[in-house]
Parts: structure tokens; C-alpha cells; sequence
């Protein structure tokens, strides 16, 4: 579960995660960030680490980073501008609480779902 985050550069997500896959803290490449509050954080990346993240059936390319979030804090997994947004077309309607999700016609899925409809 993430939270679709148009102000964040790229995808956020909690270090339990790469625990899970088997990535190696050492092996990672430790980032200076600065988070949503103005804090200087750091974050993990594994840049040869291929990995994927998968939004109902499609895949594509995690270009975001690991954070290690404190003890107390209420961290939220972000899905940001660098790779969901890349693939996907987002809209917020805040005066009736809604969002909607359509891939991007720049993808070559999307472009042959929106030539179809023409």
C-alpha cells in the first residue's frame, strides 16, 4: 500500500521492504534527502538492484529510493513523479474527494488504447 504523492520527486518506500527482499543495507548507496516536513533524512538505493513496482497488473521500473523510518514515526510508502507518475496519467478532483488513474497514452499500451478509442 503506498499513497499517491504528486509533490514527491520520486517513489518512498519503507526499509522493512528491501529487508524483505533480500537486499544488503551495505551494499546500498546511502542518499542525503530532504522529506516532505523540511528534515534532511537519508535514503537507500540500490541502483543496479532492478527492481519493480506493480500497480494492478502492469510493472515497471522503481527509480525510487528506501527510508528507515523512526521508532515513533507515522511514515507512509509514496508513490511519486520519477516512476508512477511516468507511467501513468493522475487527477485529483479535491472538491468531491476523488482520483483517477489511466495510463499514460505516452506508454505503448496506452497509445494503442487511446488511438482505438479515436
Amino acid at each position: 500500500m503506498a499513497l499517491v504523492d504528486s509533490g514527491a520527486d520520486a517513489s518512498l518506500l519503507d526499509i522493512g521492504y528491501a529487508d524483505l527482499l533480500g537486499l544488503d543495507r551495505s551494499e546500498a548507496t546511502q542518499v542525503p534527502a530532504t522529506v516532505a516536513s523540511g528534515d534532511d533524512t537519508i535514503v537507500f538505493k540500490w541502483p543496479d538492484g532492478r527492481l519493480e513496482l506493480q500497480f494492478e497488473n502492469r510493472r515497471f521500473p522503481f527509480e525510487g529510493a528506501f527510508i528507515e523510518f523512526g521508532p515513533n514515526a507515522d511514515g507512509e510508502n509514496l508513490m511519486g513523479r520519477r516512476d508512477f507518475f511516468a507511467q501513468y496519467i493522475v487527477q485529483f478532483w479535491d472538491a468531491q474527494g476523488l482520483m483517477n488513474i489511466d495510463l499514460s497514452p505516452d506508454h505503448p499500451i496506452g497509445d494503442a488504447v487511446s488511438q482505438l478509442s479515436r
